[in-house]
């Protein structure tokens, strides 16, 4: 059934949910958005040139309404329609031919109409510049301009400043104005990143590890795909997320595009990045090019169930306030050998490095071992049914299956202890009670781990779950301390059985924790890791979600999550607390000690020709990152030589003891890793690939290619090249090289 959709603006209604659902919490009032004036004036300033550097001049096209970015040294000019089409073009018989709308559009804004509910869409080349109705205005470095949508009674005003050595397009939500039609989100300059159909270029998807599109072409067909940056947002009921076959989520904020030869784009998202998705759109022949762009969700929403007499269908409920703050796109032109997706992931590297302070943190490390520690479990007591902690691994196993490795391996691994809390991995109180769980060691038995551990140099951290809980405890209390959603209610979170679709209600519910409370349980946490002496912590579940919270504007939409984070993983390193993450988002990694779990694939999207390892450019010899562990992979050598192709280190997750008991609770997560039954493969794999591990250990990526016949090949900054071949057969490359089916060859 067609999904109804509505804003939740009746204040009765809203303050009967609230006090349902929220205690005594008190939600922040947020400034109502302005009121669309109807009387605004238009203004165009004449055509010339508004800013201008060593590189770049910024010019506004009066005639066209229309920004250009002129790169000096090729003379290729940049603007929301291709190069190819900036110049009229005419027909047969003299008269200029149009160019399709959606390559002509500054903006593209969906927005729900008050007076039918239905979502739409408005193209603010068409609803404002060919009607002039807009204004522009001189601002420091740049110019801005407002688009006024009449008979939709909204205006979006868009700034164009010129850096060094890029333009920002950015928009000040705070300035946008409004009627009864609510703004949902913005789309910015949809093909500013754009190639032509059926040419040699491609985008760049940050999908995972990173995606290439090639440009192909359809009849009167656009393939689109659209993500959200850091993933779908985790306040929303998770049974939306089972439509992904895959959660391989967006990490790193960052697109592009290159022609194949010498020109590209590197697009960063540096405002707002939390509240944007990425979006795709490929081949239509009516339009000529395939683009990529970033959109901003300037209202959230929550799909609830709702059941009539004769069905049931989901209500759509908008947050009742926009997204406070400015949201913004930094364009990077790439030249020569820099525009491909090596040099998209340089340029972000750069990024992260002016942003962040980002820098090289540590050695990489061969191998890393994730150690699990328990589970709660069903039993029963003269047919009483109760849970109970299952000890899968204490600390003393812990230290034993440690001490092996390194006795057999002669290789010292970096160590994580997962769910050694008072519940084990399943959720229960926040950061697992702050302790460790008596059955599992206590206390007692982290603080002799920790001391065995630095006095053999190995590096040891424990996890902490700082934003999911199911109980009371550790000073969140169970209903004030969850977030809510945009229909101001907790979301309960239930494990789904992607199979059926089904909710597992008999597993471990939780909920987030309310975002303003994150700090002081993160300070909480650092101080109880100094009292079990441990030299790192690590962030498993802070480091890679992302979820709003509508007590406070700030975290509408996610916003704010990059900010909150890093100031919170900024601390623990200036007190010297070493970082482990898994499977991080960018603003993790970027203080991380060691990314385990590193993205080595993308989503998997029939959209996407082919995966490459941004990320693993952007991070190697910056960073440790181990993969996915490869005892729990389909196929365990795959991973393993999708590590060989970054040169990243290898990972395995482990315990001592096993029990059927463990297959009722998250089942996947004990498969295959008890220690005494995975040993040998263990060691031998990492005796083996230690010998190539070695040769790059330390260093760069600086160039990756994809042959023509499949065989990959990754060039380091030490002169080693490494040949990956996964398919059945055996490859060439094209220095002669003959590369082994399912291998990987270095020289």
């Amino acid at each position: 059934m067609k999904s109804i959709i509505r804003f939740s603006f009746i204040v009765v209604l809203c303050f009967a949910v609230m006090l349902s659902s929220a205690g005594c919490a008190k939600i922040e009032k947020v400034k109502t958005t302005a009121l669309f004036d109807e009387n605004f004036t238009k203004k165009s300033d004449d055509s010339g040139v508004v800013c201008e550097n060593d590189s770049y001049i910024l010019k506004w096209n009066k005639e066209a309404a229309r920004v250009e970015l002129l790169e000096k040294s090729s003379g290729y000019t940049w603007s929301n329609l291709p190069q190819e089409l900036i110049e009229p073009r005419y027909d047969a018989d003299g008269d200029v031919i149009s160019n399709n709308v959606l390559l002509e559009a500054p903006i593209m804004v969906d927005y729900c109409e008050a007076s039918t509910g239905n979502n739409k869409t408005a193209n603010a080349y068409t609803a404002s510049v060919k009607k002039k109705n807009f204004k522009t205005e001189k601002i420091e470095n740049g110019i801005k301009i407002t688009y006024y949508f009449v008979k939709e009674e909204f205006s979006v005003p868009v700034s164009y400043v010129l850096g060094d050595s890029s333009l920002k397009i950015s928009i000040d939500t705070t300035e946008i104005a409004e009627s009864e039609n609510k703004i949902c989100s913005v789309r910015i300059a949809p093909f500013f990143c754009s190639v032509k159909n059926l040419s040699d270029g491609y985008l760049f998807y940050p999908s995972g590890s990173g995606a290439i599109i090639e440009a192909d072409s359809q009849p009167e067909l656009s393939v689109t795909l659209s993500a959200e940056v850091y993933g779908e947002d985790l306040q929303r009921y998770p049974d939306s997320r089972l439509d992904y076959s895959n959660t391989m989520n967006i990490k790193m904020p960052v697109f592009g595009v290159s022609d194949g030869v010498s020109k590209g784009m590197a697009a960063i998202i540096s405002e707002g990045a939390a509240a944007a998705s990425v979006v795709l759109t490929r081949g239509n022949e009516n339009i000529g090019f395939s683009g990529i762009s970033a959109s901003f969700t300037l209202r959230s929403y929550q799909r609830v169930a709702a059941l009539t007499t004769t069905w049931r269908t989901r209500n759509t409920i908008y947050a009742d306030y926009m997204y406070q703050g400015t949201l913004a796109v930094e364009y990077y032109p790439l030249t020569g050998e820099n525009a491909s997706y090596v040099g998209m992931a340089n340029c972000y590297r750069e990024y992260l490095a002016k942003t962040y302070g980002f820098s090289k943190k540590s050695d990489d490390a061969l191998y890393s071992v994730n150690i699990l520690g328990g589970a709660m479990i069903d039993k029963s007591l003269f047919g009483i049914p109760y849970s109970a902690l299952y000890a899968a691994t204490t600390t003393e196993q812990a230290k034993e299956i440690v001490s092996d490795l390194i006795e057999k391996t002669e290789r010292i691994p970096v160590t994580d202890l997962h769910g050694f809390g008072e519940s084990g991995i399943t959720v229960g109180k926040i950061a697992g009670g702050g302790t460790v769980s008596n059955k599992l060691g206590g206390e007692s038995g982290i603080k002799e781990l920790a001391k065995w551990c630095s006095s053999n140099d190995v590096p040891l951290y424990m996890d902490f779950d700082l934003l999911r809980y199911s109980k009371t405890g550790n000073g969140v209390p169970f209903v004030k301390g969850a977030a809510i959603a945009t229909n101001y209610r907790a979301t309960m979170q239930y494990w789904y059985n992607v199979g059926t679709k089904a909710a597992k209600t008999g597993e471990d519910k939780y909920y987030y924790v309310r975002r303003d409370l994150v700090p002081q349980i993160a300070e909480s946490t650092l101080k109880k890791a100094n009292k079990f002496g441990l030299s790192g912590i690590a962030l498993n579940t802070l480091s890679n979600s992302a979820y709003s919270d509508y007590y406070k504007a700030a975290y509408y939409s996610k916003g704010s999550t990059e900010k909150d984070v890093s100031e919170i993983l900024k601390n623990y390193t200036e007190n010297n607390k070493a970082i482990y993450v898994n499977s991080a988002n960018d603003y993790a990694a970027v203080y991380a000690t060691h990314i385990a779990d590193a993205p080595t694939q993308s989503n998997k999207s029939n959209v996407f020709s082919y995966d490459v390892p941004f990320y693993e450019i952007v991070f190697k010899g910056y960073t440790a990152m181990t993969s996915t562990a490869l005892n729990l992979s389909i196929d365990e050598n795959e991973m393993l030589l999708r590590a060989a192709e970054s040169g990243i280190g290898i990972s395995f997750t482990l315990a001592s003891e096993h029990t059927t008991n463990l297959n009722s609770v998250r089942d996947e997560a004990f498969w295959g890793t008890v220690y005494s039954e995975q040993s040998e493969n263990t060691v031998r794999i990492i005796k083996e690939y230690a010998e190539y591990f070695d040769k790059v250990s330390g260093a760069e990526i600086v160039n990756h290619t994809i042959c023509e016949n499949g065989l990959r090949i990754t060039e380091f900054d030490n002169g080693v090249r490494t040949y990956i071949n996964y398919t059945d057969e055996t490859l060439t490359a094209p220095d002669g090289l003959e590369i082994p089916a399912t291998a990987f060859v270095y020289r």
